[in-house]
């Protein structure tokens, strides 16, 4: 589609349809005729809702969806009559990011996922009544955001339980009892019924699985049904067959000349960095500048320019590395891995040995962590008093507390970002942090992702630029500038800022039309800022006859 992107796509009955969120700029909800190819929208979103999560009724003649209204911050479950786009029942929930999952065949009951009240507590499975709009938990845990799915005939559901890469697949009987455990392999998830019945697709590392069930239970050997490292099912219908979606991103990284006296581009523009590898998320320039390392999925890669080879290590058992930088004497490749992975973790790679150390033991962190240039410190997100908030926190490497230098929101409620690492200057005098409104709950404004500076001891805190949605943000290395990224009006920007006075300017980008640009380094010797330009999308397919050789 040429209007935004197919986000949280779901099928019509029939086939003949699909309903999307846009989750990437504005929460609208849309209504798409495959055939035609018209697209027309159901729901505005911003800046008066957010909406996502669409399901449709049995009959196709309805949506149900999740609403975050933006001036009252209310949180609803709406039902839409899609012909004459009439909210026809509408209700409240308690806490916001319901998700959800499916609409039983009957038409009764609405499936969803119910988020935990705070942040380490639990989610929950919850049936919901169309008609009265009561609430019943079926399910007290379950994972954070796989597909859960009724059975054809509704007596059960299908849902994953789990942590991390712990994740099973399990089936509950709507009328209640124990739980029957349908998966034996670790990393199962997003499950959905055929439309007959007789089985439960699923998603492992290396593709769709399909398990034979009766009543409830495996009546047989599964199998792997379809061989795919991206997607995972989101439907099934006797229309089309198995949906899937699969989330593709094509990453380059550029090198922006710029003038190290003045922050203000080059001459010598945008060039592509040579000797990557595919699959980049980040990567650093050594202190020499003679190589380049390259963080991915799973893997570490060093270019040496001098000898124009790349080597590769595997660090994914060890996390995967998301953010990387070199230790100031060039020995070691520093990272912090995902937070899903191993929260609270710095590792150190050697690329002389490949041996991959832990500098200290894990911080009690919910988010990012990071070093500063002389080993010494730590700065990390730490849960605060209020659960579902989080604070930024400077202590000694290898201890769990220390002064709170960023409380959990500002004056004007906004939290700490997820997406900016903080990071301490190359004295580790200050700190550089970013911060978000929620743009679910919280009000849509250009102001409402923003760059902030403070005292490595908590001092002096201000913000010294704003982007509606802010991604990265880098120290160049004289500390007298700072780039950061972000996005506005659904438009990928480069900001470089000057910290003493607050004046900053736009960079051109070598992408134009990017949807994601994440600054990830200045160039130790100042002339080159360090991008990876991205052009991030779901792509949406059909697998058709995934039963037909098991008949």
């Amino acid at each position: 589609t040429d209007i935004n992107n197919l986000d949280d796509m779901v099928p019509s009955p029939d086939g003949r349809r699909v309903a999307y969120s846009q989750m990437g700029t504005d929460g609208a909800l849309y209504l798409r005729d495959l055939a035609s190819g018209a697209v027309e929208l159901l729901a505005p979103g911003l800046p008066a809702a957010w909406n996502w999560s669409p399901v449709w009724s049995p009959d196709g003649r309805r949506l149900a969806y999740y609403a975050g209204d933006q001036q009252t911050r209310g949180q609803f479950i709406k039902i839409m009559d899609v012909a004459s786009h009439q909210v026809v029942a509408t209700f409240p929930v308690d806490v916001p990011r319901w998700r959800l999952a499916d609409w039983s065949r009957d038409g009764r009951y609405l499936l969803s996922r119910r988020p935990a009240p705070t942040r380490s507590g639990p989610a929950s499975l919850v049936l919901i009544a169309v008609g009265s709009g009561t609430m019943t938990t079926l399910v007290d845990t379950v994972a954070r955001w796989p597909k859960a799915s009724f059975s054809p005939d509704g007596r059960f559901v299908t849902y994953t339980a789990g942590q991390g890469e712990s994740t099973n697949v399990f089936v509950q009987a709507v009328a209640g009892g124990e739980r029957r455990q349908i998966t034996d392999a670790p990393g199962s998830g997003f499950s959905v019924w055929s439309p007959d019945g007789r089985a439960i697709a699923y998603r492992r590392a290396n593709g769709i699985w399909v398990v034979p069930v009766l009543n409830g239970a495996v009546n047989g050997t599964p199998r792997l049904a379809y061989a795919n490292e991206a997607g995972h099912p989101t439907a099934w219908t006797e229309a089309g067959g198995l949906y899937l979606v699969a989330y593709n991103s094509e990453s380059v990284p550029y090198q922006i000349a710029v003038d190290s006296a003045t922050g203000q581009p080059g001459a010598a523009g945008a060039q592509e960095v040579r000797g990557h590898p595919d699959g980049l998320s980040q990567f650093a320039w050594s202190p020499d500048m003679r190589r380049i390392a390259y963080a991915g999925m799973g893997e570490i890669t060093i270019y040496a320019a001098d000898r124009q080879t790349l080597t590769r290590y595997e660090v994914s058992a060890q996390g995967i590395a998301w953010d990387l930088w070199w230790s100031a004497d060039g020995r070691e490749v520093l990272s912090a891995p995902d937070v899903r992975s191993r929260p609270g973790t710095v590792l150190a790679l050697d690329p002389s040995t490949g041996r991959v150390r832990e500098p200290f033991p894990p911080v009690a962190s919910v988010g990012s962590i990071s070093l500063s240039a002389d080993g010494r410190r730590v700065v990390f997100r730490r849960r605060a008093a209020d659960p579902n908030a989080s604070e930024l926190v400077v202590a000694e490497a290898g201890r769990t507390d220390g002064p709170v230098v960023a409380a959990p929101a500002d004056a004007e409620g906004a939290p700490l970002s997820n997406w900016v690492r903080p990071r301490f200057s190359p004295r580790g005098d200050r700190v550089l942090y970013g911060r978000q409104a929620d743009l679910v709950t919280g009000q849509a404004s250009p102001r409402a992702g923003a760059l902030w500076v403070v005292g490595s001891d908590g001092s002096g805190a201000r913000r010294i630029g704003a982007v509606p949605l802010i991604w990265s943000a880098v120290w160049d290395p004289s500390a007298r500038f700072i780039a950061y990224t972000g996005s506005d009006r659904g438009r990928a920007v480069l900001r470089v800022v000057d910290v003493a006075t607050g004046v900053e300017h736009d960079v051109a980008l070598p992408n134009p039309g990017a949807d994601l640009v994440r600054v990830t380094d200045w160039s130790p010797d100042g002339t080159h800022i360090g991008i990876v330009s991205g052009e991030a999308r779901w792509e949406y397919w059909v697998v058709q006859g995934l039963l037909e050789d098991a008949r």
